[in-house]
């Protein structure tokens, strides 16, 4: 009986030539562009986190798909690592700052789960949470 296959090559198939293409595609997904990060809700080894408003639940060595990878998580914080660079964030704290710089700038405020315009913005070098009320004539602050 003759062997019908012998001309046929040798090593990795076409299958996992595609995912190997697709890993480096989407590999770089760590080095998306993160604006907002703010811890939701804390669980011992797993957060909450909504990121550019988005709400995602990580568990401890999870990367979501922001590229955002939650390396550890208690009751008091968690540390969660976005390009590279750890942070240590306590319930409720945000990283409002843009952890990979684009060429190109456009501002998305997204409405928050009550359907307000909130954001995070500096005033004199400080980060503010502001809501943005896209009707106003008026610009009101408080003193700090």
């Amino acid at each position: 009986m003759k062997e019908r296959h012998s001309n046929r090559r040798r090593g990795p198939g076409r299958a996992a030539l595609l995912l190997g293409a697709l890993a480096l595609l989407f590999g770089g997904a760590g080095a998306q562009s993160v604006e907002r990060l703010r811890v939701l809700a804390l669980f011992q080894g797993k957060a909450m986190l909504e990121i550019d408003g988005q709400a995602r639940l990580l568990a401890a060595g999870e990367t979501g798909a922001e590229g955002v990878k939650l390396v550890s998580a208690n009751a008091r914080g968690a540390v969660v690592e976005v390009g590279g660079e750890p942070r240590e964030l306590a319930l409720g704290q945000h990283v409002a700052t843009e952890f990979v710089r684009r060429d190109a700038r456009e501002v998305r405020i997204v409405r928050d789960a009550s359907g307000a315009f909130v954001t995070t913005g500096t005033i004199n070098g400080r980060l503010v949470e502001m809501m943005v009320d896209t009707g106003a004539t008026v610009v009101a602050m408080g003193a700090a």
